[in-house]
């Protein structure tokens, strides 16, 4: 019952007038129009569904149609939700590639909403959410970042450190994104006032973000003094958090300042890492004992700070002595990310074939679901490393060795694929439409993935990444009959609920 009414949806359902394009675009719209009929069908959550319609506007926008003004009546009924639509639109934006179209909708929903929230402060007409206006404002700042609207970046930056109290009732994750762009942004001064107001528990993370940019480094070694170091535990914090930033000159002086952190095994190895992958390689191994130690490490131990000296000579420049040493990374998922980090750059410096990209594998299997969340951050510049990568993968006739992305051994054919598949739906159609837009037995095989997907979101954000992969790579080409049926298949697979991988992939 439910598949006839999804293909009687998907039969009539069209884009409004207001949506239609100036240009033929057959094969985007149907895929477009797929999306749409998956949400009217679906019973999901609201949170779902709106995040889905918002994907379906900003997707709109970026294939160059007028997309919706804004979110209906039924988002705006709480700051929370009209927060969600915003947010939803930049990232949607910034997974379709930041076209100017998707990049101006996105910025139209920021200045709505925006006002909206605003409002509701005013004339108390709803219960006050500040935090929801810092998080809008804090992800157009990282929009305006990557776009390289620095004055823009910077206002809305500013704009979020003053619309909520960042010591009460917010997530660490967002005063760490807050931090993180203040620092990129060479707000020093903002980052030392915004270490007054925070928790003390957060003050590892806020020297992290210091740390991570040369200009407020003096700030993250001003910030050693603080009396939350006196607190145990706190330093071994501030170590993790130096170890995602590559803070290596803040780690020497913490060691100056506090060198019995050194008398721990594992904070000894901790610091060594974070020199290491700092490209500080006379000091990291000066730390480690020597690289006699080297030879001596076991396990994780042993992959970890290997994987270290290799990132330390990817930041120093030595990329063939750091292509050198990858078998001796013991980790494959370790391993792999460093490939994509040094291939990435040979490919550029056009120092390597795309032939010889990630030769050292022939399945990708070994990556979790979550092992590329490194490379596809919510908001970011493209192309990404991992797009050089799979687009080389793609451009040599190794389309099969990407598609073993989807279905990764770490998600059991009784997981469904939400919040995971979608982002590497996304990246293989890029590549697709950059390398190889007419290889349709490809296209089919990345769209019957999405049927893995069970929440109508996930299934949507995918089917947008295809429409405007398509869009940008065959904007007047029908769907061919091959990808129309795995289309089909894939509607027929989410209706009667089975969202067990695909059999042919």
């Amino acid at each position: 019952m439910i598949y006839s009414i999804l293909i009687f949806l998907l039969s009539t359902t069209s884009l409004s007038e207001a949506c239609l394009p100036g240009k033929s675009a057959p094969g985007t719209l149907r895929v477009l129009q797929t999306a749409q009929a998956l949400t009217d069908s679906s019973d999901g959550s609201l949170h779902q569904i709106h995040t889905a319609n918002v994907w379906i506007a900003t997707t709109t926008a970026d294939i160059g149609d007028a997309p919706p003004q804004g979110p209906p009546d039924s988002v705006t009924a709480t700051p929370r939700a009209m927060a969600d639509w915003a947010i939803s639109s930049i990232t949607a934006a910034s997974s379709l590639g930041l076209s100017e179209g998707a990049v101006i909708f996105a910025k139209d929903q920021v200045d709505c909403i925006s006002r909206l929230l605003i409002d509701v402060d005013t004339t108390k007409t709803e219960p006050p959410d500040p935090y929801a206006l810092a998080q809008v404002q804090l992800c157009a700042g990282e929009l305006a970042w990557v776009r390289g609207d620095t004055a823009a970046a910077l206002t809305m930056a500013l704009a979020a450190g003053k619309s909520v109290s960042w010591g009460k009732d917010v997530f660490v994750a967002d005063s760490i994104q807050l931090s993180r762009l203040l620092a990129k942004l060479g707000q020093c001064d903002e980052l030392e006032r915004m270490a007054k107001t925070i928790p003390p528990r957060e003050i590892p993370s806020l020297i992290a973000s210091a740390a991570s940019e040369e200009t407020c480094q003096i700030i993250a070694s001003k910030l050693l003094a603080h009396p939350t170091f006196d607190i145990p535990g706190r330093r071994e914090s501030l170590l993790y958090e130096l170890k995602k930033v590559h803070g290596g000159a803040t780690a020497e002086v913490l060691i100056d300042r506090f060198p019995s952190v050194l008398n721990a095994p594992a904070n000894r190895l901790t610091v060594t890492y974070i020199l290491l992958s700092d490209g500080r390689i006379q000091k990291g191994l000066e730390i480690l004992g020597g690289d006699k130690i080297l030879a001596r490490l076991k396990g994780q131990d042993s992959t970890d700070i290997h994987f270290a000296l290799c990132l330390g000579y990817i930041r120093n420049g030595d990329l063939t002595q750091a292509r050198a040493m990858i078998t001796s990374i013991n980790g494959l998922e370790e391993r792999f990310n460093a490939l994509v980090k040094i291939d990435s750059r040979l490919l550029l410096k056009h120092s390597m074939t795309p032939a010889d990209t990630l030769k050292e594998f022939t399945n990708l299997r070994f990556i979790p679901p979550t092992g590329l969340d490194t490379f596809i951050p919510r908001i970011a510049k493209r192309p990404l490393n991992i797009d050089i990568i799979l687009s080389a993968l793609i451009e040599s006739n190794r389309f099969e060795l990407a598609a073993t992305l989807l279905r990764p051994l770490f998600a059991p054919d009784n997981q469904t694929g939400d919040e995971w598949l979608e982002q590497r739906v996304g990246i293989l159609t890029q590549a697709l439409a950059i390398t190889d837009p007419t290889n349709n037995k490809a296209w089919t095989v990345v769209i019957n993935a999405i049927s893995r997907c069970a929440h109508i979101d996930s299934q949507v954000k995918a089917l947008c990444m295809v429409a405007s992969a398509w869009n940008q790579s065959r904007p007047t080409d029908a769907l061919p009959d091959d990808v129309k049926e795995a289309l089909n298949q894939m509607v027929e697979r989410i209706a009667l609920k089975d969202h067990r991988p695909f059999k042919s992939q």
